[in-house]
């Protein structure tokens, strides 16, 4: 719910000082640890990329609280409702009927009526899929792509036995094969650039799927944490985390720098939340 607020109440400033809202990055890591960036200290996992959104010029919070699993986070994120109102508890497995309530005002809705904003969201809903209403492209987000549900692979976009992968409400097969982080950092990539900054004011939405299980990431990622977690039980599931972190921290930093490269930067708010951390 923080973020929630946090999104309505600079707007609502910025809109009184300025005849256009700035644009806004929404960024979701899933289940990445506190610990896992090296800006608190992590001697396993550089993270320049995600540091340098609280070092350079941003606000670093750190006392704040969130649901600990995916979708009771994300209906707060969207809705501004704690779950004892949603009625989320539990993330959805695939193919149950359950969603959240379609008769709740969404963060992308709020955001085009008061002050025109053009919303997308990239990578991950999990906050229903069971009929056309639930989906993102009719919550609000003019355009989607990513996936529905949980916990599937990152390279296949396999869940428990189906297919998960999708450009608006239609399966996107031509991605089987290709890395999550790679197609979403991309995708926010391509959506600011072909973006126009002149007309409306961006609200983009970029839910990674790093760091959730299953443990996965490329090769070359791998690799270079070899022998740099240190010997002990776990130490490959660790290895992997760091892969997955470094990959992600890539990720962020090409969202970045086509932020940049646009010209529109300065006139971006961006937000980086996981469950346990919050930069803006």
């Amino acid at each position: 719910m923080l973020v929630f607020f946090i999104f309505i109440l600079i707007v609502s400033l910025v809109v009184e000082a300025k005849p256009k809202p700035p644009h806004i990055v929404f960024i979701v890591a899933d289940d990445l640890g506190f610990n896992d960036l090296s800006l608190h200290g992590s001697p396993q996992i550089p993270t320049p990329n995600i540091d340098s959104l609280a070092l350079d010029g941003g606000v670093d919070l750190l006392n704040y609280h969130a649901q600990p699993v995916c979708s009771p986070s994300r209906s707060e994120f969207m809705s501004g409702r704690h779950v004892v109102t949603t009625g989320i508890y539990y993330p959805f497995g695939q193919g149950t009927p359950d969603h959240l309530r379609t008769d709740v005002t969404l963060l992308p809705e709020y955001l085009r009526i008061c002050c025109n904003y053009s919303s997308h969201l990239v990578g991950k809903w999990h906050l229903g899929q069971g009929s056309l209403s639930q989906l993102p492209t009719s919550r609000g987000f003019e355009t989607y792509l990513g996936y529905w549900t949980g916990a599937e692979d990152h390279v296949t976009h396999d869940t428990t036995g189906a297919y998960d992968f999708n450009i608006g409400t239609l399966p996107a097969t031509q991605f089987k094969g290709n890395w999550s982080t790679q197609i979403f950092s991309d995708r926010a990539s391509e959506i600011i650039q072909e973006f126009d900054a002149d007309t409306s004011s961006l609200f983009l939405y970029l839910a990674f799927q790093d760091v959730h299980w299953p443990l996965q990431s490329p090769p070359d990622y791998f690799n270079e944490f070899n022998g740099k977690v240190g010997n002990v039980t776990g130490s490959l599931e660790r290895q992997w985390v760091c892969a997955m972190a470094s990959f992600l921290d890539d990720g962020v930093g090409k969202v970045v720098q086509a932020l940049k490269d646009k010209g529109i930067y300065n006139d971006t708010i961006i937000i980086f939340v996981a469950e346990y951390v919050l930069y803006t």
